[in-house]
């Protein structure tokens, strides 16, 4: 019966102790364009793994029971600039972060058409199409 109590004891002690080492990211990604106002629904990843989440009304989310270590956040929204920020995650801590998207911008490039006038002479004409 001792040995059992003791190893119930050792087991739950075990656990607390690796709990105690994990650590945490939380942060807030913001829009660049509209004064600092929150970015709903931002994708952010933790590159290399599984964990993946979005962004919440306020622009907040969080990852939790990270190995202390090194790890890249993709950031990313529909119509914005995808950022890699390097976090460096340490043993019972939790990182802080505000992140900022920017639009993307949309780059033009020339179409040339040719046109039928009355006299069945073609004429070139040029209008830009973003890419």
């Amino acid at each position: 019966m001792k040995t059992l109590l003791v190893f119930v004891i050792l087991t739950i002690c075990s656990g607390a102790i690796v709990a105690q080492s994990e650590g945490s990211i939380k942060g807030n990604i913001i829009d660049l364009e509209m004064a600092g106002e929150p970015l709903m629904f931002a994708s952010v990843s933790v590159e290399g793994t599984d964990l993946y989440t979005e962004t919440n009304f306020n622009g907040n989310f969080e990852f939790t029971g990270l190995k202390p270590g090194s790890y890249n956040l993709e950031i990313s929204s529909l119509g914005y600039e995808t950022q890699l920020v390097a976090i460096e995650v340490l043993a019972n801590d939790s990182i802080q972060m505000q992140q900022g998207l920017s639009a993307k911008s949309i780059s033009m490039e020339e179409v040339s058409a040719l046109e039928k006038n009355t006299s069945n002479d073609f004429i070139k004409s040029a209008a830009y199409a973003g890419q």
